[in-house]
């Protein structure tokens, strides 16, 4: 979101349009709720909606942003209406390529572990409506693709957020604390896995890789450092408008 709001903003300040950005925070759907019927009081011309989690939940709101006469693009919705344009993904392949991303990091770090020896946990969401379930259904490819894996949990959990993450982490921890491997729903639950791995007492960040769908472009020098346990994430539509 960061990098597509800088974007947005540099590009539209050219023609001198005015850009209000607004973050849902820990807030979540309901802080985007909110933060819509401000914008709609406000009368703005446009909206560029990210959800915070499935943008399903937020389509009453946008029929009231429609009825009011603003045009909206969403992102990533399975389906156009009732937006003006969107911005759309495969939530399966995006799925895909975290697992594989995790199976590279296994067989690099893990060479001769035996078949079912690493212990891997999805933190997704199954149960979630379309956009969210593919991509859930993506990461379980895993098991298909990489056999040194071992799934001990996948939880479905609802809420992104960094301490949603976290807490989801901190209780597969405590049921298995051999798990080296995560994969997160979303870059904000991937930074709060991190931050459950990196409170353990003596741990070699090394030993761990954490993976999500998605990417907030201020996380880049930290997965590219290597130095965390967060080390993969996909870039939707890349990095930029350009």
């Amino acid at each position: 979101m960061n990098g597509v709001s800088t974007s947005v903003t540099e590009q539209f300040k050219a023609d001198g349009v005015t850009v209000n950005v607004y973050g849902a925070d820990e807030g979540g759907l309901n802080q985007q709720f909110d933060q819509i019927e401000n914008c709609i009081s406000m009368k703005v011309d446009f909206m560029y909606l990210m959800a915070a989690g499935e943008v399903d939940q937020l389509l009453p709101a946008i029929d009231e942003v429609k009825a009011a006469g603003i045009m909206v693009m969403g992102v990533p919705p399975q389906k156009l209406e009732p937006f003006d344009a969107i911005m759309h993904t495969s939530q399966l392949e995006d799925g895909q390529k975290v697992a594989k991303m995790a199976c590279d990091f296994i067989e690099a770090m893990y060479p001769d572990a035996a078949d079912g020896s690493v212990e891997t946990a999805i933190i997704g969401a199954a149960s979630s409506s379309v956009g969210m379930k593919l991509r859930d259904q993506g990461y379980s490819t895993i098991t298909d693709i990489c056999p040194k894996v071992k799934l001990v949990a996948h939880l479905d959990i609802s809420g992104d957020s960094i301490p949603v993450g976290q807490a989801a982490a901190e209780n597969v921890l405590t049921a298995n604390p051999n798990v080296k491997v995560f994969l997160g729903q979303s870059t904000a639950h991937a930074q709060g896995i991190a931050n459950a791995i990196k409170a353990l007492p003596g741990v070699n960040v090394n030993e761990y890789g954490v993976f999500a769908g998605d990417m907030d472009p201020s996380m880049i020098p930290v997965v590219t450092s290597c130095a965390d346990p967060y080390k993969g994430f996909v870039a939707i539509g890349g990095t930029a408008l350009d």
